[in-house]
């Protein structure tokens, strides 16, 4: 895309210089023009997190749930139990919220489920639900059912807390179109603490890889089969490749590294021989005399695998 001083005028006019200016000096940037780019890859970065997010929200909600539900001899509408004050007042405002009433119909337990937040999911796993002596809220009793997968130090409820606390907050970053290259929220030794933000664009990958590594295994302790589910189908591979310094560098627009079609079609059919993957941007020149009229293209190749149902014979 060709861009004039009067287009990035207008452009950072809307977007305001005050947002725009950081990327510019973060990442080194020669012109405005490369700073847009890198602006847009951030806005990618946000986008390839979502289906991860988005597993690991709803896995969450109803592990939670269906684990309450059966330890309280089956009742769906546990949260709203006397026993659960502050659970009951959160899901009544927001039953009001979304229908602005509570008493006519009176909403099902998935009515209400669903219309609860992240945040009230993960406040559950605060110290208030905690009760090791008496059992009689949800904390130690519930984790071995709606966290199997967790062990040793990490099935604690204070470290589960500690991890999807830090989830929610960088899912609130993405949901407030903040810049993800300045995270500061990490896991360390166990528990969230604040560590300096990155100094370099290398520090930036480095830090968003570990939030995929951190959310992937958070996900895990819920549910082993969305895990591999979510994994097998090509996400985590286009969100590591996204969350790479090639694509910033190609959103950007200073990599020289191109293929033409023949060098493309075989570097995949090498990728796939080696069983790497081909989730990736790829700079692709074009010919003189075709369509594109020697135009280079940045490629945005997604291997997602669609799940195929298989019959086991006795």
């Amino acid at each position: 895309m060709q861009v004039d001083q009067d287009f990035i005028d207008a452009l950072k006019d809307k977007l305001s210089s005050f947002r725009l200016d950081p990327y510019s000096t973060y990442f080194n940037c020669q012109n405005e023009a490369e700073a847009l780019g890198v602006y847009q890859w951030n806005k990618a970065v946000s986008t390839a997190f979502y289906p991860l997010l988005q597993a690991v929200e709803v896995t969450l909600r109803n592990s939670i749930h269906n684990a309450a539900r059966l330890h309280f001899s089956g009742n769906s509408d546990w949260f709203r139990m006397n026993r659960f004050p502050n659970a009951k007042k959160y899901v009544v405002k927001n039953i009001y919220k979304y229908r602005g009433d509570w008493v006519t119909p009176t909403p099902t337990a998935n009515d209400a489920v669903s219309k609860l937040t992240f945040g009230f999911w993960v406040t559950l796993l605060t110290s208030t639900y905690d009760d090791p002596v008496n059992n009689s809220q949800l904390w130690p009793t519930l984790i071995p059912t709606a966290f199997p997968n967790a062990s040793g130090y990490k099935a604690t409820r204070s470290y589960i807390h500690e991890r999807f606390e830090l989830i929610k907050n960088f899912r609130n970053r993405i949901s407030h179109h903040e810049p993800l290259w300045k995270i500061q929220d990490v896991i360390d030794g166990g528990g969230v603490i604040l560590r300096a933000a990155p100094t370099t664009p290398e520090e930036s990958i480095a830090r968003l890889q570990e939030y995929i590594d951190v959310t992937l295994e958070a996900l895990k302790w819920l549910s082993i089969e969305r895990h591999e589910f979510l994994v097998s189908s090509g996400v985590e591979e286009h969100l590591r490749a996204v969350c790479s310094l090639d694509a910033l560098e190609k959103h950007q627009g200073i990599t020289n590294h191109s293929y033409n079609f023949n060098k493309f079609k075989s570097e995949m059919i090498m990728k796939k021989i080696n069983n790497d993957s081909i989730s990736g941007f790829y700079s692709l020149r074009t010919s003189p005399k075709g369509v594109f009229k020697g135009e280079t293209l940045t490629l945005d190749v997604r291997h997602l695998k669609s799940p195929k149902y298989s019959i086991t014979l006795p």
